[in-house]
């Protein structure tokens, strides 16, 4: 069972719709597949790109080292990177006790929480935790169980009241198992979940919702601003290695080769990485106070 409302970020709407550079925007980036952002790199150190043969004019580089600096520049963005985050309802039909679940359809980058249906005998006429404590702190508001506003005349309304009502919430989070611990393994794509899930063959309520940030397709990610500025800082390193071989040569006319791109490329990808993990990255912040 999958949410209807979940588009799989490998589908796009406008998959054939032709950008033009003049109309691109932060949104709407023109450059949409791997031809457009080497052209892109290649115009940007100053070199011609044939876009009707793909062909390269006036560069240094093969196109092999170009298509392995747009993949690294890719790793870095999304090893780094935080997404938008996305609510899946997932099948739990498939868990193995041993394995977990697989999530590989979904291409999950991280999972920051999960939710899913808890034993229906603990408030009976099925009804579940999920909608039972709203139900409870409701009930405990209208005995005077909280402070202040919440006391409604009655004496028992006090901060140790309140505590008492935590305590008794995480009593019946560990006796029903409805507050599980879990663990992603990204290198797997499989989530584990201990104490394992109770399922009942052909339940609807075999089901969890897993809160996470999904990764785009390649296709969503070389308009991307810090792709670009990653791919081209590390064409200016691929280039000042190249021209490296050649630093003993003489010119016609004198001189030599000028290396010095590669410094050049090399700030630039620490400068982006840098801006990378502090603004891209809802894991990277730290918090500090008395």
């Amino acid at each position: 069972m999958e949410n209807p409302e979940f588009r799989r970020p490998y589908q796009r709407k406008d998959e054939n719709v032709e950008k033009k550079i003049e109309q691109s925007s932060y949104l709407h980036p023109y450059i949409r597949n791997i031809d457009d952002l080497i052209a892109w790199g290649i115009t940007k150190l100053g070199g011609e790109y044939d876009d009707n043969t793909g062909g390269l004019q006036n560069v240094e580089l093969s196109k092999r080292m170009i298509q392995v600096c747009v993949a690294d520049a890719i790793e870095k963005y999304t090893k780094y990177a935080s997404f938008d985050i996305q609510d899946i309802l997932v099948s739990l039909d498939g868990y193995d006790p041993k394995t977990g679940l697989d999530l590989s359809r979904y291409n999950i980058a991280d999972i920051h929480d999960i939710s899913f249906r808890r034993d229906t005998l603990l408030y009976g006429f099925g009804n579940d935790l999920f909608f039972g404590t709203g139900a409870m702190l409701q009930s405990y508001a209208g005995a005077g169980v909280f402070p202040f506003f919440n006391n409604v005349g009655t004496t028992n309304g006090s901060w140790v009241g309140l505590h008492n009502l935590h305590e008794q919430l995480e009593m019946i989070n560990r006796m029903t198992g409805s507050c599980p611990q879990y663990r992603y393994f990204k290198s797997t794509k499989r989530l584990v979940i201990t104490p394992p899930p109770r399922l009942r063959p052909g339940n609807p309520d075999n089901v969890i919702l897993i809160t996470c940030e999904v990764e785009p397709p390649p296709e969503e990610l070389y308009g991307n601003e810090y792709v670009k500025r990653l791919f081209l800082a590390l064409l200016k390193i691929q280039l000042g290695i190249v021209r490296k071989k050649f630093g003993s040569v003489q010119l016609p006319g004198g001189g030599t080769i000028d290396t010095e791109i590669g410094q050049e490329g090399k700030e630039e990808f620490d400068k982006a990485m840098e801006e990378l993990r502090s603004s891209e990255s809802f894991g990277n912040i730290a918090i500090l106070g008395e």
